[in-house]
């Protein structure tokens, strides 16, 4: 209860203690006035005003009734119910991200820059956008060809204001890379950089080849 219904309550109690008062002795009435007089003994009130004093507290005592009922049947939040609320007031949203999955083709994303050969398998780059995570890379090994599945997660969870970041990840293989190809999941023929994807010259020597 507020402060403010506090005094109202406590107004009410005090207001119904008097009409009470006043309703078994309306005489305590005349003594609270009876200061403004010079002579209090020829004022003195005849039964008719004592009657109305009467009919005065009463009709008081029903209001302050009324009122205070009112006060006591207004829902007020219990302590349980402010305490399971405050949890959710003061939370803040989770962001949320999506997962998307990276070709060669250059998107707001990011994209599969290129590859070089190992002795293990193959050294991937992916160029990711500045709101997605690290990729995860899957290869799947074929007669002709290694077909990689890279994927992000995007979000504002992972924004910052960095550029887009050219990343390395090591993909082992079962077998030598030897003359198979390198592709993406839609089929798409990754590069293939023969002195690595982080030296411009290199990037350049060798486009896709389908």
């Amino acid at each position: 209860m507020s402060s403010l219904l506090t005094l109202i309550f406590l107004m009410m109690i005090v207001a119904i203690i008097g009409a009470v008062v006043i309703l078994i002795n309306p005489e305590v009435a005349w003594h609270l006035r009876s200061w403004q007089y010079r002579d209090p003994e020829a004022n003195y009130p005849s039964d008719a005003w004592f009657a109305m004093q009467r009919v005065a507290a009463g009709v008081m005592l029903v209001v302050c009734l009324v009122v205070l009922s009112q006060l006591w049947e207004s829902p007020s939040p219990s302590s349980e119910e402010r305490t399971a609320a405050s949890p959710a007031q003061e939370a803040s949203p989770t962001p949320t991200s999506e997962r998307r999955t990276l070709t060669t083709m250059l998107t707001l994303d990011g994209r599969i820059y290129g590859y070089t050969p190992t002795d293990h398998g193959i050294l991937l780059y992916v160029d990711t956008g500045h709101c997605a995570s690290d990729p995860l890379v899957e290869a799947t090994e074929e007669a002709d060809a290694i077909r990689l599945q890279v994927q992000v997660d995007v979000g504002e969870l992972w924004c910052s204001s960095e550029n887009d970041v050219l990343s390395r990840h090591p993909v082992d293989l079962e077998e030598p890379l030897g003359d198979r190809r390198v592709r993406d999941s839609e089929g798409s023929a990754v590069r293939l950089c023969r002195e690595g994807c982080d030296s411009t010259a290199g990037a350049e020597d060798t486009p896709p080849q389908e």
